[in-house]
């Protein structure tokens, strides 16, 4: 899992480990690479062609709006999902647009989402048969 702020780092978190104890962890190294929410940069410093890029924040971000920053910071085939975590009205990017979704928090049940989204994507209506 890469982090970010104003620079980047990597929390490896190993298989079958708590979830209170990985926050703790987690939580532990805040500050570690700044306070700013550099979320274009992280995700181009980060990105090595994986097929959807998942990003939780606030979507506050210094790197720019749409196509300055966050839009273009991987190939628009590529899904990109941010998950609002803070409320903060404004998308960090052109969400709704294709392969661009953001949801509004997170609970146990938010990856459930995910496939029903890109399932959703490509469906019919479910009255019309294929030929």
């Amino acid at each position: 899992m890469a982090t970010f702020a104003d620079g980047v780092f990597r929390h490896d978190i190993p298989r079958g480990a708590s979830v209170i104890d990985q926050v703790k962890r987690f939580c532990a190294r805040v500050g570690e690479v700044g306070h700013g929410t550099q979320i274009a940069g992280s995700i181009r410093r980060t990105f090595n062609g994986h097929d959807r890029v998942f990003v939780f924040s606030d979507m506050q971000t210094m790197s720019g709006y749409y196509a300055q920053g966050v839009t273009d910071s991987v190939p628009r085939s590529v899904k990109l999902y941010g998950f609002n975590l803070a409320g903060y009205a404004p998308a960090a990017f052109d969400a709704g647009s294709r392969n661009r979704i953001e949801l509004g928090g997170l609970s146990d049940a938010t990856f459930r989402m995910v496939p029903l989204i890109e399932r959703g994507a490509a469906a019919s209506w479910p009255w019309v048969r294929e030929p």
